[in-house]
């Protein structure tokens, strides 16, 4: 494995000299052995020989000294002769403030900024350390270098040279050594890595020595998020002002309009989004030039800037050396070149790519610098340029892999913490995985116990199920009090839309022994609803009970409303009103108001519509939004009392609202009303209305509707076009409909073969009512166009499907058919079969008619009068008068023959 092999080098680079050295003493005595100096008289000379050995085993040890490089803490920022300047004598630039472009001879103008009173108020009190946070390139750096100048001239400020191997205690103590003879110190810490923000804990910050502060500048992600251990939270409670600077408000814009160094910015200041005032007044060009990827060279560079980089990115530890960073190198540039994971890697194109980074020119800075130790940083702006959306780039994943074999503990901890809060969530779980729940550092345990959770919640909104559960798991398996018990509620929910009901009620059951306040009685509310599910209403109602005696501000209330849902299915009103008439009265709103909305539907449900208006007129009137279903179960009410006025209003009002489900179904609504009252037009634009929101369900609806309308109105052109764009929409039934549709449309307009395509598309849905339908219509089509077997061959397969509505109509027809083509069997088998069908009277009674006129033409008489006596006693009055006409015919025939 790669990783492996980088670990394995860098031990033998790290025992290289003392193993060679320890060959060499070897080597000395032995050679003094064979050339007889350790010999006197043919005696071998013992304390010769010991003294040989400590002689080499000191060079050995003084070789290997000169060869590490201890951390130390180095001043960056000195006068001539290496001792820490005052702070009135130092540069904006020795602060680690980035060169403003507007600057010229003098330097550019401070903007003030709306935290400056607090900055300032900090400064000139007590408080040992300052923060002052915010994205990166808000202003940070230079806010507080403004100010610690002016408030703090007399103060040393000790800036020093970055090694990731140097403590803050180390620079503490470096620091304290310095405050003699001065006003006081100023340890400067631009930018505060995660590594030292890790270590400002009250061992650190209970000992600052007297004179001594701590200014430092920071990501806001790296002081507020998640990677802040609680020790180091609480230290900085008692010891530290936090200040945050956000980007540019419009007090600040309007400063900065009337400053005349920055004219050339203000175009900028009118877009919507904030600005970063970095952003306005850095040269990032010069920088991003450099990074481009159009030479030969571009891919060596591009491999050591994001490696180096993305080290720093991502907050790793340690130092950065030559081989470590070759070996990073090397994964990057084969992955940016696509090559096998075997290539070779020139070492002469490595080092041309460090000489060209770590030189600057007159068009950039230097973009890679080797620092004591032999660590290798990048220049800070590399890093705010790789989160550029268009030039930047994800973090290298030779970084990460390196950072998941070498890291362990609380360095590990604290680099996926970072990641996590930085939104790299992958990463975070890269790292996070190889921890384990049960035996987590306890500052930690409830900090990872909740992003344990969170990246499962995460992953459960992205649809990965599996892996949502085991980091569920993981919280649980810490143990932590807060988060374990609501991380069982999430996994029974899991297991619950799963349908494994038993796992589901075990892992509730947990979450219910822990009497966590908040996740036991959630759990009980569903533990109810999986033996509501279970049928067993007894377990149920057990739950549910228990859920409102523990009187949680929403689970209670929920219990009370489906305790209620469930007395109302299981038969008892007055139980039912009584849990909901409770839920009434409690606190959060959207309950109550569903509490009002199945009163509501209960008094209705029991014949007293007015009762029914006025809880829905109440919950209407508690303005949640959960009263838009009131205001839908108004509008249908109204409409059944026939008040479309009314029924209008309410519509109307849940339209405005532009809730994504509830408004495109009242604009439906609304469109159909109108449509059944003669309003087309407005009929018209509802309809359209609903089509542009998109709605999934109602849209594509819509789109028949509007097909329909234009063709009651003759427009076949529109109708047309609105329904082959709900076709498009593939929308299970407004797709078929349409469908459908077309072919009526088609064969209306005298285009049969076009119809004949629509309805076969319809006929290979199998859709148990639109199928029949279109064969019954080709059947049609078919006998018109002059092809009785194909006519036959769909109207036996209309009969076959047993359609309610249009089998019977079939069975007529061919009943009809075979009487014109001559087969009277036939026709009086499938009339027959027709006038007895007792879902379909009218279908019925019209083949009675036609059988007692086909027997009449046989000279059958009895058994046509039998059919005409049925027909007359047919409702359909048309068909009623036809049978006795020709009962009566029948009658004066058989007169006239006696």
């Amino acid at each position: 494995m790669e990783g492996a092999d980088v670990l394995r080098r860098r031990s033998i680079r790290r025992w290289t000299v003392p193993l060679v050295g320890c060959g060499a003493a070897i080597v000395m005595v032995g050679v003094a052995v064979l050339s007889n100096q350790a010999y006197s008289a043919g005696r071998l000379q013992w304390w010769w020989l010991v003294g040989a050995l400590v002689t080499a085993a000191a060079s050995v040890w003084i070789t290997s000294a000169q060869q590490r490089v201890p951390p130390r803490a180095v001043l960056s920022v000195t006068d001539a002769r290496g001792r820490p300047r005052l702070l009135s004598e130092v540069s904006l630039v020795d602060l680690g403030v980035h060169p403003n472009r507007f600057a010229t001879d003098e330097p550019a103008p401070y903007l003030p900024r709306d935290v400056d009173a607090d900055l300032v108020a900090a400064l000139r009190s007590p408080v040992p350390v300052i923060i002052v946070h915010g994205a990166r390139l808000a202003g940070a750096s230079r806010s507080l270098a403004h100010h610690a100048r002016r408030l703090l001239p007399d103060h040393r400020v000790l800036v020093y040279s970055p090694d990731p191997d140097v403590t803050v205690t180390q620079l503490v103590t470096h620091a304290a050594g310095q405050l003699a003879g001065a006003a006081g110190a100023v340890l400067w810490l631009d930018p505060l890595e995660p590594a030292q923000l890790a270590q400002l804990d009250a061992a650190v910050l209970d000992g600052l020595p007297r004179g001594l502060r701590i200014c430092a500048t920071a990501e806001s992600v790296v002081v507020t998020g998640v990677q802040v251990p609680t020790r180091v939270g609480e230290a900085l409670g008692r010891h530290a002002r936090l200040i945050r600077l956000a980007p540019l408000s419009e007090p600040e814009r309007d400063a900065l309009r009337g400053l005349a160094a920055y004219q050339p910015v203000v175009p900028v200041l009118e877009e919507s989004e904030p600005p970063l005032l970095g952003r306005l007044l850095v040269a990032l060009d010069t920088i991003s030039e450099a990074l481009r990827t159009d030479s030969d060279d571009s891919t060596y560079r591009q491999a050591l800037i994001r490696v180096v980089t993305d080290w720093q990115r991502i907050g790793m530890p340690g130092r950065l050396d030559e081989q470590l960073l070759f070996d990073l190198y090397s994964r990057c540039w084969r992955r940016l070149t696509a090559a096998r994971s075997t290539a070779p890697v020139s070492r002469d194109r490595f080092r041309a790519a460090r000489r060209w980074a770590s030189q600057p020119t007159g068009a950039r800075p230097w973009l890679v610098d080797a620092v004591g130790g032999g660590h290798t940083r990048p220049h800070p702006l590399l890093g705010v340029l790789a989160e550029e959306p268009q030039q930047g780039w994800a973090t290298t994943e030779a970084v990460w892999n390196h950072a998941a074999r070498a890291l362990s503990g609380a360095e590990s901890i604290r680099v996926a913490l970072g990641a996590y809060d930085r939104g790299d969530h992958r990463h975070a779980r890269q790292l996070l995985a190889t921890l384990s729940p049960s035996n987590l550092p306890p500052d930690h345990r409830a900090t990872l116990a909740a992003v344990f959770v969170r990246l499962a919640h995460d992953l459960r909104s992205a649809g990965n199920s599996a892996l949502a559960r085991r980091w569920y798991t993981r919280a649980v398996d810490t143990g932590d009090p807060g988060e374990a018990p609501p991380a069982m509620v999430s996994l029974g929910n899991l297991e619950s839309a799963a349908g494994d009901l038993p796992e589901a009620l075990r892992w509730y059951l947990r979450a219910i022994d822990t009497g966590h306040p908040d996740a036991a009685p959630r759990a009980m509310v569903n533990s109810a609803i999986q033996e509501r599910e279970r049928g067993d209403l007894v377990r149920a109602r057990h739950w549910y009970t228990r859920a409102i005696d523990t009187g949680h501000i929403a689970a209670a209330p929920t219990a009370m409303i489906n305790l209620g849902a469930l007395e109302n299915e299981d038969g008892n009103p007055d139980a039912a009103r009584h849990w909901w008439s409770e839920a009434v009265n409690a606190d959060p709103p959207d309950l109550v108001c569903k509490a009002m909305v199945n009163l509501g539907f209960l008094a209705n449900e029991q014949g007293d519509p007015d009762q029914a208006r006025q809880w829905w007129e109440s919950a209407v009137g508690t303005g949640n939004p959960e009263a838009l279903t009131a205001m839908m179960n108004l509008a249908i009410l109204k409409r059944q009392q026939d008040d479309p006025d009314h029924a209008r209003h309410w519509y109307t009002r849940i339209a405005e609202t532009g809730h994504p489900e509830l408004a495109p179904e009242a604009m439906q609504s609304l469109a159909v009303l109108e449509n059944e009252q003669g309003n087309l037009d407005q009929a018209r634009h509802w309809y359209l209305e609903t089509v542009a929101t998109g709605h999934p369900d109602q849209a594509p609806k819509a789109m028949v509707n509007l097909g329909a309308l234009e063709q009651r109105q003759n427009d076949p052109g529109k109708s047309r076009g609105w329904y082959i764009r709900a076709v498009r929409t593939d929308h299970p039934d407004a797709a078929l409909m349409a469908t459908f549709n077309l072919g009526v449309l088609e064969e209306a307009v005298g285009n049969p073969n076009q119809a004949r395509q629509w309805y076969t598309r319809a006929i290979a849905t199998h859709h148990p009512d639109v199928a029949p339908k279109a064969m019954f219509n080709l059947a049609v089509i078919e006998y018109t166009q002059g092809d009785p077997d194909q006519a036959r061959h769909w109207y036996a397969r209309v009969v076959h499907t047993e359609h309610p509505e249009v089998a019977p109509r079939a069975m007529e027809s061919l009943g009809r058919l075979e009487r014109d083509l001559g087969d009277s069997s036939a026709a009086r088998r499938w009339l027959a079969a027709a006038a007895t069908q007792p879902h379909a009277p009218l279908v019925a009674a019209r083949a009675a008619v036609a059988l007692g006129h086909l027997e009449d033409d046989h000279g059958r008489v009895e058994e046509a009068r039998r059919w005409y006596e049925q027909a007359a006693a047919s409702d359909s009055p048309g068909i009623a008068q036809e049978a006795t006409e020709a009962l009566q015919r029948l009658g004066r025939r058989q007169t006239d023959q006696g």
